[in-house]
């Protein structure tokens, strides 16, 4: 991505196809550690580079307003990994999954996923449920949680 030396990584990148076309889809694995610093945070005394990697993240996931200081930046990656590589192969769906492998939402960050996709959609956002969160030049975006048994 603009503005960073190393290449981005999801835990896991697998592409499917059915008779609607391509879905791309980034896995993000957590145990209990959180989705890195808060914006407000992450862009404290930071780099020029840090800000032209924010304003591409946040155009290229079509972020719906400016109130994004108390969310997490690696959701927004992460999210925006998903649609580079939908555009890259073509997908018609681009899904970004959360995979916890803690169930207690004080440990596993739960409350940070959902306030994220609540900037999108304003539904009760709960575990175990895709959701369609945006359209990005005729690309499905989707996000879920799930929770897995270590």
């Amino acid at each position: 991505m603009p503005g960073g030396n190393r290449p981005s990584q999801n835990d896991l990148l697998f592409i499917s196809s059915n008779k609607n076309g391509l879905t791309v889809c980034t896995v993000e694995a957590k145990a209990r550690e959180n989705f890195d610093d808060k914006i407000k945070d992450w862009l404290i005394d930071c780099s020029n580079g840090k800000k032209e990697r924010l304003n591409y993240v946040l155009k290229k996931i079509a972020f719906p307003n400016e109130d994004y200081g108390d969310l997490r930046y690696q959701l927004f990656h992460r999210l925006a990994s998903a649609v580079i590589m939908a555009e890259k192969f073509h997908a018609k769906i681009a899904v970004m999954v959360i995979q916890s492998f803690v169930e207690n939402n004080k440990e596993n960050h739960f409350d940070d996923f959902k306030n994220f996709v609540s900037a999108y959609i304003h539904d009760n956002i709960e575990k175990e449920k895709l959701y369609c969160i945006s359209n990005i030049g005729g690309i499905s975006l989707m996000t879920g949680w799930v929770f897995s048994k270590a």
